[in-house]
C-alpha cells in the first residue's frame, strides 16, 4: 500500500469512528417513570411547558398506576388552561392514592377557575378532611364560600386558617407560614406520596 493510500485509509477509518460517536443533541429521553417525572419538572421550571406536558404524559402512559404521574400531568394541564383534562388526571391520582390531599386541593383550584364553586368547595373539604392542618385549603375554601355569598362560613373558615397560621403585626402570616392567596392557588410542585403497599 502506498503512502497516499495509507493516509486515505486512515482518514476514512477516523471519519467512520467519528460518525459512530453519538451527538449530544440526540440524547436519549429518560426511560423510567421517575426519570420522566424529573425531566418534566425540569422542563416546567425552565418554562418549556409543552416539553413538560410530553414527559408527564409519557410517565402516565408508562405506569398508569403512578399517582405522581397523574398529579403532575394534571398540574401542567391546568397551567396550560386545560382545566377539565386536569381534573380528570387529578381524579386518576385520587383513585390510586385517595389519602393524599394535594390532588383534591389542586382539583378544587381547577373547579374554582372554571367557576364551579360547589365542586371546588367539595374538593377543598376533602383535602381538609385528609389533612386538617392544610392551611392553603382553608384559605381557598374561605374564598369559595365568600364567592358563594356565605360570608359567615367564609369568616369562620378564614379564622380557622389563621389559627393554623397566625398573622403577624403586618397582617401577613408569620415567618415560615404561607400567605393567604388572593384567588385559589395551586400547590407549586407538591407531589402526592405513592400509595402504601
Amino acid at each position: 500500500m502506498t503512502r497516499g493510500a495509507r493516509k486515505v485509509a486512515v482518514f476514512l477509518t477516523v471519519a467512520a469512528l467519528i460518525a459512530m460517536i453519538p451527538i449530544g443533541c440526540a440524547k436519549k429521553p429518560p426511560q423510567t417513570v421517575q426519570g420522566l417525572l424529573n425531566a418534566g419538572k425540569t422542563a416546567y421550571r425552565e418554562g418549556h411547558y409543552q416539553k413538560s406536558l410530553e414527559f408527564f404524559t409519557e410517565a402516565a402512559k408508562l405506569n398508569p398506576q403512578d399517582p405522581e404521574a397523574h398529579f403532575f400531568l394534571g398540574n401542567i394541564l391546568s397551567i396550560t388552561g386545560k382545566k377539565q383534562e386536569a381534573i380528570a388526571e387529578y381524579n386518576k391520582s385520587i383513585l390510586i392514592a385517595p389519602n393524599v390531599p394535594q390532588p383534591y386541593y389542586n382539583k378544587g383550584n381547577a373547579y374554582a377557575m372554571l367557576g364551579d364553586n360547589q365542586q371546588a368547595l367539595d374538593a377543598f373539604n376533602e383535602a381538609i378532611k385528609i389533612n386538617p392542618k392544610y392551611v392553603r385549603a382553608y384559605y381557598n375554601k374561605a374564598l369559595i364560600l365568600s364567592r358563594m355569598g356565605k360570608k359567615k362560613e367564609a369568616q369562620e373558615t378564614f379564622t380557622e386558617a389563621r389559627s393554623l397560621a397566625p398573622l403577624g403585626p403586618n397582617g401577613q402570616p408569620e415567618a415560615g407560614q404561607p400567605a393567604a392567596p388572593a384567588q385559589p392557588q395551586q400547590a407549586p410542585g407538591a407531589a402526592p406520596a405513592p400509595p402504601a403497599k
